[in-house]
């Protein structure tokens, strides 16, 4: 590690200042631009638990294709002469789904990628897929009404089921968890509310709604392992707020969480839920997690200085790694918020302890700072989450010594 050349001047304006200020905690994300296949824009999806993303990026030409990172950017193509692609899911064994199209397609074509073969499941949208190789998403159809229907389905082994709807047209399943319980949402027989639904053994059920009015309306995009289904419900008033739907193992609901909004008068959505219960999503346009109870910006959880704005996140595994959508600079781009380990010192968040943190430690020290700086300031042994005047002499020794490189 390179030691910075202090002056004594330098070290007495540290040892100077007096100034405490309260922590703002210490959970909190480095930010992986996951890159491109040519194009300007790219969007993560889903990941799975050894933290491969998948989803979508542009070419030079403009088209959007299917995209894994793992950890740089790999094309897995279109089936025939489709011009577009999306993957939506990928399981733990390194398969992958998606859907290869043409625009205008009434009929995508889904896939599987795994090992840099592509091979075509048929003619349905595929939107999940579990442990066992079981795919959910959606088949499309002419109905007895003589009308494009669309209807969930699963896929397995070659066989495509349909889950049917909640007594309207239709469906669409959107996830599958590891026992094969599927979760989506389905219309009732006015085909004009949309309820969240769970389809188990083939059967499915309403969530209902946190609004409980038979008009209200609902979506669940995703769920865990342990009955907790997310989407979004309608309030009274009519708003559209992320929820969680509690389930028993027969798909009745034992309860419904609102999980609130970053801004008032905003929506909010679920995307994505890990066993553990943290579940992530967007509210006025900015990404959240939510955990016990706690609705948190993202943006309030990475280095300030990284010119990020996370707009939504789409999906978390089990180890706590977030996958979704930034801007930078005005463009979207697929990210990965990993949670980062708190290096004391290096309050600038660059990787190293040095004379650059000077700057950083005493913003921090006088005027508080973000989660990251006040994690890497509070250099104290005691570590009690408060930069203050009795973390100045350990930052002055840090960065002369490198005695603070350690983990929180």
């Amino acid at each position: 590690m390179n030691k910075p050349h202090w002056t004594h001047i330098q070290v007495a304006m540290i040892a100077g200042l007096a100034f405490a200020t309260a922590a703002h905690g210490t959970n909190y994300y480095i930010v992986t631009d996951l890159g491109l296949l040519g194009g300007p824009v790219g969007a993560a999806t889903n990941l799975n638990s050894a933290g491969t993303a998948v989803g979508l990026s542009t070419l030079a030409d403009g088209n959007y294709h299917a995209t894994v990172w793992n950890p740089t950017p790999v094309d897995l193509g279109t089936i025939g002469v489709d011009t577009q692609s999306m993957a939506f899911a990928v399981n733990d064994a390194g398969k992958i789904v998606g859907v290869s199209y043409n625009y205008g397609d009434l009929s995508p074509h889904a896939f599987m990628w795994q090992a840099g073969v592509l091979t075509s499941l048929g003619n349905f949208s595929p939107h999940d897929i579990n442990s066992a190789g079981a795919v959910a998403g959606r088949t499309t159809f002419f109905n007895a009404a003589n009308l494009w229907s669309d209807h969930a389905c699963v896929w397995s082994a070659g066989v495509l089921t349909d889950l049917g709807t909640l007594g309207g047209y239709n469906s669409e399943a959107l996830a599958i968890n590891g026992t094969g319980v599927v979760a989506g949402q389905a219309y009732l027989v006015n085909n004009m509310t949309v309820r969240a639904c769970v389809w188990i053994a083939g059967s499915p059920h309403d969530l209902g709604t946190m609004a409980g009015m038979a008009t209200a309306k609902s979506s669940a995009a995703d769920l865990n392992n342990n009955g907790l289904v997310v989407g979004w419900s309608e309030v009274a008033g009519g708003s559209r707020h992320a929820c969680a739907f509690q389930i028993d193992a027969n798909g009745a609901v034992l309860g419904r969480t609102d999980l609130g909004i970053l801004a008032a008068g905003q929506h909010s959505h679920a995307y994505g839920v890990n066993n553990a219960g943290r579940i992530v999503g967007t509210s006025a346009d900015h990404g959240f997690v939510w955990e016990a109870g706690t609705l948190t910006d993202l943006n309030t959880l990475i280095p300030a200085n990284s010119e990020w704005t996370i707009i939504k996140g789409t999906a978390i595994n089990d180890t706590g790694i977030i996958v979704g959508e930034a801007t930078r600079y005005g463009f979207a781009h697929g990210v990965k918020l990993t949670p980062f380990v708190c290096l004391k010192g290096d309050v600038n968040i660059d990787g190293f302890v040095d004379g650059r943190d000077i700057g950083s430690f005493v913003s921090t020290l006088l005027t508080g700072g973000n989660a990251p700086e006040v994690c890497a300031a509070d250099v104290a042994p005691s570590y009690d989450g408060i930069v203050s005047m009795n973390d100045v002499a350990a930052f002055v020794d840090c960065v002369l010594n490198g005695g603070c490189l350690v983990a929180d």
